[in-house]
This record gives structure tokens, sequence and C-alpha cells, in this order.
């Protein structure tokens, strides 16, 4: 407002762009942006780094209470994708309350579980993860059991090589019983092994193979002279990263979801 009490005249985009230098009308500009943007919540700016676009969604269900829990991927300019309503990345077909409760059991056991997934092996009897640290392959659980530590063949007395069980032989390991402890570390560790080998792939095609077929592709359009004709090759690099981002969130969503059996089961095979 004009500083002058009496007066109510606001101080108009017509007065800055009228009265100020260039400086100053870019300035104003850029401030009047992050205020719509700011209180306006059909917008928010991309959480992407050094992106300054914003984007709108006019979906009604943006404007819903209940958008905070539903996924709404967008895609900005800068080719990141994201999810309006949480900011995250895009988490199709995951809700956004299941990613939080991803990112809560991430924090408290992923960095266990990789330690523990590449450093331990399962004690074949009661499936307790064992580290070698030393000695010999002859190992011994706690619970008593004794097994080679590179085939976990039963190695009681040393005696697992005498009854037709040598180390390079793969064998196959019987359906025990285990602790409740260890069935939850153990359905956990399948997905979150399998989240991130996804995960990992997704970012390699977008930070390495992506860039890389760029390059291929300057190189291809000077011997074939039509730019259409070698997009299909970027194309393709994004069609794979989307794939794996769908990929690795179905994990999450089969690690949560309360499937009966039969649903489990097709889940699975989908």
């Amino acid at each position: 407002r004009c500083p002058d009490p009496k007066c109510r005249e606001r101080v108009r985009a017509g007065m800055f762009r009228g009265l100020c230098d260039q400086k100053h009308r870019d300035k104003y500009e850029l401030f009047a942006k992050r205020a719509f943007v700011e209180h306006n919540p059909q917008a928010k700016w991309c959480p992407a780094p050094d992106c300054q676009n914003a984007i709108i969604v006019r979906d009604s269900l943006a404007r819903s209470p209940t958008s905070v829990q539903q996924s709404i991927d967008v895609l900005c300019k800068c080719s990141h994708r994201w999810c309006f309503s949480c900011g995250e990345e895009a988490h199709k077909p995951i809700t956004c309350s299941m990613l939080r409760k991803w990112a809560e059991k991430n924090q408290d056991e992923a960095e266990n579980m990789t330690w523990i997934l590449a450093n331990t092996k399962p004690c074949p009897k009661c499936q307790y993860p064992i580290e070698k640290n030393q000695g010999c392959m002859h190992m011994s659980c706690r619970c008593g059991h004794q097994f080679c530590w590179l085939c976990l063949a039963d190695d009681t007395n040393y005696q697992h090589t005498r009854d037709g069980r040598p180390c390079n032989k793969f064998l196959e390991q019987p359906d025990k019983e285990q602790e409740a402890v260890r069935a939850n570390l153990a359905r956990y560790a399948h997905f979150f092994e399998r989240f991130r080998s996804h995960d990992h792939a997704q970012n390699v095609a977008k930070d390495v193979t992506l860039p890389k077929i760029k390059e291929d592709m300057e190189k291809l359009h000077k011997h074939i002279g039509a730019w259409i004709e070698v997009t299909f090759l970027e194309d393709a690099i994004k069609q794979i990263t989307d794939c794996r981002r769908m990929l690795k969130w179905t994990y999450v969503y089969g690690f949560f979801a309360p499937f009966k059996k039969e649903q489990e089961d097709y889940f699975t095979y989908q």
C-alpha cells in the first residue's frame, strides 16, 4: 500500500513496470511469482535441485483434504517427475502415507540391513545372521549348529565333505520355522533388496545412460541427417527410468498391502 495512512491505494504492477528500471522490475516480478505460488494451494515449486519452475494442478483432487494421501504425479519441464501431494519423487502405485511409513522403516532398519546383507550369512538351522571375521570356514552358531561358511552344509566335526556335499555343489535349503523377529527381518530384506536394486538401476539410467545416449544421438545424427530419426533413443531411456521407478514402488506396495494368499500370488505374478 501507499505509506500515507490516509491513502488506501496499492502500488500496482503497472507502476513498477512504468516507473522502475529493468533491475527493479525483474526483482518485482520474482517476488510477485513467489507470492503467487506460495499463497496458491494449487501451485507448488518443483523440488528438483536448482529448478526455478512451479507447477499448477487444476485438478479438484489437489484441493481435496484427502489429496495428502493420494499420489498426484506431475512432470516438470526440467524432466523431474514428482508427487504434487507430498513433494517427494513420483511414487505410484503407493500412497503418500505408505511412502512415509517406508521412509521411517528404512531409517530404522535399512542401514543395518545393508550391512547384514553384505557381511553376514544366516545359520541354516536358526536363520540368525552370522558374521565371519576371522578363522577357517568352519562356523559354530550360538544355537549349537556347526556348518561350512562357503556352502552352508552341515559341518559337524568338520565332516561335511565326506558325505557327498562338497563346497562347489549348490544345496537347496529346506524350509524351517523361524522366529518371528527373524521372519520379519527376512521379509523386509526381500522387499528392501529388490527396491534398492531397481532404485539403483533407475539412477544409472537417468544419471549415466541418458547423458551418454545423448552424445551417441549427436554422432548418429551426423550420419542420418534427420534429428527426429534418433530421438527414439532418448525416449527409450526415459521409458526405462519410468519403468524402474514403478517397479521399485511396487515392492513397497507389496510390503505393506494386507494381501490374502491368492491376492499376494497374483500380485507377485503381475
